[in-house]
């Protein structure tokens, strides 16, 4: 779940949070509260006749957090707006003493600092949280009003289809990073794809790797999975092929022919039918084989079923033309685009009953007729446009369901736009993480009417052309399972048929762990 480093800052107009968070807001009035008894406080010290001198002030009340810098005939040079804080350069003639240092106890800003320089002021304010700021030129002074609602996100333009925010939030633990993709469906497409190690067996990779694999606009990471074996756990469907599926009641992404994304609860159950119509259903689906189980191991699986060969078990073998191609007791080679069912016990009683060399067998996956790809997740983060976390409902551990940590998600919102999201952690000082229910805000606050968590923790990662976005909590990239792209879509690529013979190669939309 990580990434290489960034010491970049975008430069965002009002990078933050924004007004629609009702947790945002409450938690901006439990910092203006205290300490202000609602007038307003003066930054400086006071003149002899307690009237302020002509010099740097600052000024906060619950509303704003007002600086007048004493200048006549002041023009603004140059002012940015950063994850971190504001800047700003003026020029004019001072009327008093500019140079002023301080922390800042209330309000939106947290650090202040005014000097100047070859007839040039320089302002530097770091935010708790981030603010829209409004700049008043007056006759005899510049004025800086930092309003304490938080700051709408805006999304630049960073490929066709595509657009970044990247902002802060303020929790009572911390700050929270947060970086947002918003994407247009209809120049670019989601989809997600499966790590393969040597022998196509599955394996980990990092995400970057993903992105350039498939040259991918930007990438995310996407499933829970085991560190150990790579496999990943919960619904992957990758080109209509069932890779990995959960027993439990958890959502998945779906995603459908027609290029839609819809968040959904399903449970899809293989089954192989039989030339007179008898169906097996298969209870393990490419994992370790249990004793009394029907196992199904498919090509994403690796070269071999990686059974121990033992006369209680029975092996089949079943070409892509569905035809029974070899029996064995373990370790059976799996056919290019084809399977193998491994029973034992009661299961290899059951197949050697009922399957022989050269039958002809059907693979039924139970996925719905429109559906190409699917990937897994949970717990649901919002449903109808309200906070919904059905972490508990869903069956997650307390490691996913409680605490704070780095988070990857998923968002649709009413006007058809997808929204993928990833919020740093583990690193205090510069993003805390996020519990569920924060990140559900987040999503929500973004527009989202229906989100999914990813996986999150060491995982989460998002990269954008060429380029990994914040901080990794493990300090590098963790190599993971699967991803979710964003690709262009086919109409807006000239480059797709070599890149995707070579993936047909490798078996489906698979990636070499590097």
């Amino acid at each position: 779940m990580v990434a290489q480093r960034s010491n970049h800052a975008s430069a965002l107009p009002n990078a933050g949070c924004w007004p629609s968070s009702a947790a945002c807001r409450a938690l901006t009035f439990l910092a203006l509260l205290g300490g202000l008894g609602g007038a307003p406080t003066a930054a400086l010290a006071a003149g002899p006749n307690g009237k302020p001198q002509s010099a740097s002030q600052v000024f906060i009340d619950r509303n704003k957090t007002r600086i007048r810098l004493p200048l006549s005939h002041a023009r603004v040079v140059k002012r940015t707006s950063r994850v971190t804080g504001y800047s700003l350069e003026a020029t004019g003639r001072a009327l008093g003493s500019l140079a002023l240092e301080r922390a800042v106890h209330q309000g939106a800003l947290h650090h202040l600092r005014i000097h100047t320089f070859e007839n040039k002021t320089y302002l530097k304010a770091d935010w708790r949280f981030a603010a829209p700021v409004e700049v008043r030129l007056q006759p005899d002074a510049l004025e800086l009003v930092f309003h304490h609602r938080l700051a709408p996100p805006v999304f630049r333009a960073v490929a066709r289809g595509v657009g970044l925010w990247e902002g802060q939030r303020w929790t009572g633990a911390g700050p929270m990073r947060v970086r947002a993709l918003r994407l247009d469906p209809r120049h670019v497409k989601l989809e997600p794809a499966i790590a393969t190690a040597g022998g196509k067996r599955m394996g980990l990779s990092r995400v970057s790797s993903f992105g350039q694999w498939h040259g991918a606009i930007a990438a995310v990471n996407g499933s829970y999975f085991s560190p150990a074996n790579g496999e990943p756990q919960g619904t992957v469907v990758i080109d209509r092929q069932l890779i990995s599926r959960t027993m439990l009641d958890r959502p998945s992404l779906w995603f459908q022919r027609s290029g839609d994304v819809a968040i959904r609860v399903a449970k899809p159950a293989p089954r192989v039918v039989l030339e007179d119509g008898t169906s097996l259903p298969c209870q393990g689906l490419n994992e370790a084989a249990r004793r009394n189980r029907l196992t199904l191991y498919t090509a994403h699986f690796g070269l071999r079923t990686r059974t121990v060969a033992d006369p209680s078990r029975q092996e089949v073998a079943v070409n892509a033309g569905g035809r029974v191609v070899g029996l064995g007791s373990g370790n059976l080679e799996i056919p290019s685009g084809g399977y193998v069912l491994s029973g034992q016990g009661s299961a290899a009683t059951l197949l050697r009953r009922t399957i022989g060399d050269g039958q002809h067998l059907r693979l039924d996956s139970k996925l719905p007729p429109n559906v190409e790809h699917a990937l897994g997740g949970g717990p649901t983060l919002v449903q109808g446009g309200k906070v919904r976390v059905l972490a508990r409902q869903q069956h997650f551990r307390a490691d996913v369901a409680k605490g704070r940590s780095p988070r990857t998600a998923v968002g649709l919102t009413r006007d058809d736009r997808y929204l993928v999201v990833t919020i740093d952690g583990r690193q205090p000082g510069y993003s805390v993480g996020a519990t569920l229910s924060e990140l559900a805000g987040v999503l929500r606050d973004l527009g989202a009417v229906e989100a999914l968590n990813l996986d999150g923790g060491g995982s989460t990662t998002m990269w954008l052309r060429g380029r990994t976005l914040g901080r990794p909590s493990d300090g590098h990239e963790r190599p993971v399972s699967t991803a979710l792209l964003v690709l262009p879509r086919k109409a807006e690529v000239a480059a797709a048929p070599g890149l995707r013979a070579l993936l047909a190669a490798w078996g489906g939309r698979g990636v070499g762990a590097f």
